[in-house]
């Protein structure tokens, strides 16, 4: 009879187990629906439509290109290295999944990534050696912390970040799996740990916040190594270090483009540190306090002899975060309240077994579904008014949005620039566009080449070449003078205005422009005399794609290119290169000593370590 019940109670958690996985999938598959995953390319909700645009650029590239040079935006730049490093894990699902249009691949690699969070927390709680009533409650919990997240809609959370949510989904790993390597050591848990390392690197490289916090684990478990467990640690490290390789050094490739630049990033994220403590003193944050207070409570359990060595490391990350809450203010481009995200996670574990031990077997499931219920209930107005599980990821642009660009579709040309003032604001900026971030996905669909957007930019050198809520090139409108205002347009080409802000309207009105008013506050104008891409004479033709420039024709030298210097490219034939001094550019553009060549090629070749 005991055997039969023990039976019935593991049948009953894994139909738990499943349904919970189920459930989860089919709601993660509402979010994009089947018109998505068929291969269509709509814009994406908030900072997903950047990254798209920037997996579509290294799927041009080439195959497993992680590094690549885009002309579409801010004059060219960079794409893959230092400024992408949150999009690992969408980069080499769309470079995996080849076989699928881009648009599809890209989306596909999303469903799954999301799909995985129950997954990872439920290894994590067998790793520490939870049992099956707990680990199917640790990836329950999971679950509604994912949907809460969604639900809640904070910047620290928001969908653009999927590297960060998936990296604190992996968190526990780094804990459960180090407690896993030093109680049996061999090549199997070794090799599954480096996994389990290399997963929350790539997925983002703040990730390395955790290691001292591991470090710490492993100092208080050190009685146990010995020999045999140390050297199955340098496996595991070894192993992390070769699947972090291809992350690593497009990252170090392009470290030293990456500066401070604040100034422009307050516009879109106005959080500070204090916040965590703020926020989990609101009534609407009742999910984190009590997942934080089930981790207190298996601490308690744990100074019992009862509990994982995991809740320890939970409660410690959590009085780590707190600390820092005080003490330390970080910029606010960092977005430090997403720090309390990991915490979450690695509460989950703990509650989990606070709960399955209070639930005594075969009643751990019946408790699991209380909490839940419990939980979930000072949210349901949340959840109803954001419609989190009915609203997908798929955000179409309005109809004014899908006007103007069938309007510079008609009315521009590829042979010059279009500046277009993005929005920036507050949600990530899309209020006047229908859609976050549809500047992103302008380029792509228009074939063109465009200042402005796609915000929020990143911390690199040339992130203020852009035009947002009348911000031009780092200046406010009104402090530019109408001879500079010429200049500026002419050096980077620009051939027509896009603006929504009757501000920004005003200032090329006053500059003697004549504005073409469409739906939707849009105006554009049209600029005549644009130079072109090429200095010289005026049979001097340059085209640019992803990770090269042609030039024809040039027939006086040097040549000035109106594309931002990169140091990584070279000619050929070889010609010196070098960068042209330029008021309004950060790095200068492209000057080539030609010579009498009148045809050559510049192509991006970036060096593997800086």
């Amino acid at each position: 009879m005991e055997q039969d019940g023990t039976g019935a109670r593991r049948r009953a958690t894994f139909i738990f187990l499943l349904a919970a996985i189920l459930a989860h999938g089919a709601a993660v598959f509402g979010l994009f629906g089947p018109r998505t995953l068929a291969g269509a390319d709509p814009v994406i909700d908030g900072d997903l439509a950047v990254h798209q645009h920037r997996v579509a650029v290294l799927r041009e590239a080439g195959a497993w290109c992680t590094l690549a040079w885009d002309p579409s935006y801010m004059g060219g730049a960079p794409v893959g290295g230092a400024t992408d490093a949150d999009n690992r894990l969408g980069q080499y699902g769309a470079l995996l999944l080849r076989f699928l249009p881009p648009g599809a691949a890209w989306n596909w690699t999303l469903l799954l990534l999301f799909a995985l969070v129950p997954l990872l927390v439920h290894r994590a709680a067998l790793w520490a050696g939870s049992g099956p009533a707990a680990r199917a409650i640790a990836a329950w919990l999971a679950v509604l912390l994912f949907w809460y997240t969604r639900a809640q809609g904070q910047t620290y959370l928001a969908w653009g970040m999927y590297g960060w949510v998936l990296a604190a989904a992996a968190a526990p790993l780094l804990f459960s799996g180090l407690l896993r390597v030093i109680e049996r050591p061999g090549v199997r848990s070794a090799l599954a740990y480096g996994a389990a390392l290399a997963f929350a690197g790539t997925a983002h490289a703040l990730s390395a916040l955790l290691l001292p916090l591991v470090a710490l684990l492993f100092l208080a478990r050190i009685r146990q190594v010995g020999a045999r467990q140390l050297r199955a640690l340098a496996l595991a490290a070894g192993t992390a270090a070769l699947l972090l390789l291809p992350s690593a050094l497009p990252l170090l490739a392009t470290a030293g483009e990456v500066g401070r630049n604040a100034a422009a990033l307050s516009l879109y994220f106005q959080s500070n540190l204090d916040q965590v403590v703020l926020n989990l003193c609101r009534p609407e944050r009742g999910l984190a306090v009590a997942l934080l207070a089930l981790a207190g409570a298996g601490l308690i359990a744990r100074a019992l002899g009862r509990g994982q060595a995991e809740l320890a490391a939970a409660a410690l990350l959590t009085a780590f975060l707190a600390l820092f809450a005080w003490l330390v203010r970080f910029p606010p481009e960092l977005q430090p309240t997403r720090f309390l995200l990991p915490a979450l996670f690695l509460a989950v574990p703990a509650a989990a077994e606070v709960t399955a031990r209070a639930g005594r077997g075969g009643a751990a499931t019946a408790a699991a579904v209380a909490l839940g219920a419990a939980l979930a209930l000072p949210h349901v107005h949340t959840l109803a008014s954001t419609a989190c599980l009915r609203q997908p990821l798929v955000t179409e642009p309005s109809a004014p949005a899908l006007m103007l660009a069938e309007h510079l579709r008609q009315h521009t040309s590829a042979e010059a620039r279009i500046l277009i003032e993005d929005d920036g604001g507050g949600g990530f900026g899309g209020d006047h566009f229908g859609g976050p971030h549809f500047v992103a996905c302008l380029a792509r669909r228009l074939q063109r080449q465009l200042i402005g957007g796609p915000h929020p930019v990143t911390a690199c050198r040339v992130g203020e070449v852009g035009f947002a809520n009348g911000v031009l090139l780092g200046r406010p409108l009104g402090a530019w003078t109408d001879a500079e205002l010429r200049e500026a347009l002419a050096l980077y080409n620009i051939g027509a205005v896009v603006t929504w802000s009757p501000g920004a309207r005003a200032r090329f009105v006053r500059l003697g422009l004549f504005p073409a008013d469409l739906a939707g506050g849009f105006s554009v104008f049209p600029v005549a005399g644009a130079p072109g891409f090429a200095s010289g004479a005026p049979g001097t033709r340059a085209e640019a794609a992803v990770n090269e420039i042609r030039v024809r024709g040039a027939a006086s030298s040097p040549t000035l290119l109106r594309w931002q210097h990169d140091p990584r490219f070279v000619c050929e034939p070889p010609l010196p290169i070098s960068a042209a001094p330029n008021p309004y550019s950060p790095t200068g553009f492209i000057l080539v000593e030609n010579g009498g060549t009148a045809d050559f090629v510049l192509r991006f070749r970036p060096a593997l370590l800086p």
